[in-house]
């Protein structure tokens, strides 16, 4: 990654506001604190692993952070825009997706329900 990516620094402002300090960024997800200045800097994206324990701090979906992180990491403009793609549907279709299960556990409390996607 050459240039400071977006959404990786949003995610470390926000967990900055959560925790606190870059420092205690690093220590919860386990890196030293140079990684953590790395990512700020645009020198390195963080890995899947590091994706969820931002996303958890953060109180996002792991999976969004994940497909955001990854746009990140493409070097070709042209893939990058394909995953930021992918990420940008998959967070359109994430509240559709949730209030229909959420539709289904009250229709169907006790998890009687046959879903079938096609």
């Amino acid at each position: 990654m050459n240039a400071i990516d977006k959404n990786v620094l949003n995610a470390l402002d926000r967990a900055k506001t959560a925790l606190g300090t870059d420092a205690k960024i690093a220590q919860r997800l386990g890196v030293a604190a140079s990684a953590v200045s790395k990512w700020r800097n645009g020198e390195k994206v963080p890995s899947d692993r590091q994706a969820i324990g931002l996303a958890h701090i953060i109180n996002e979906q792991p999976e969004k952070i994940m497909l955001l992180f990854q746009a990140a990491r493409q070097e070709d403009k042209t893939e990058r825009r394909y995953w930021e793609r992918i990420a940008q549907q998959y967070i359109a279709a994430l509240p559709c997706l949730l209030a229909t299960i959420a539709v289904i556990a009250t229709e169907y409390p006790n998890g009687y329900a046959i879903v079938g996607i096609m």
